[in-house]
């Protein structure tokens, strides 16, 4: 097996572009947490706030 290492910016690139398409491959129904989940991150925002990387840039 190869030792293939890329870089975060290619690595984030490829999360994004199979992210996408599996939303359209899943369709509507995918997109839509379940409330649950959702009280679930909401709950856990409060105890711990997201961490943005310093070398963040907005989408």
């Amino acid at each position: 097996m190869l030792d293939v290492q890329i870089s975060r910016i290619h690595s984030g690139a490829i999360c994004n572009e199979i992210g996408e398409r599996l939303s359209a491959a899943l369709g509507q129904q995918s997109n839509e947490l379940p409330a649950r989940l959702l009280a679930l991150i909401d709950e856990l925002v409060k105890v711990e706030p997201p961490v943005v990387p310093s070398d963040a840039r907005p989408i």
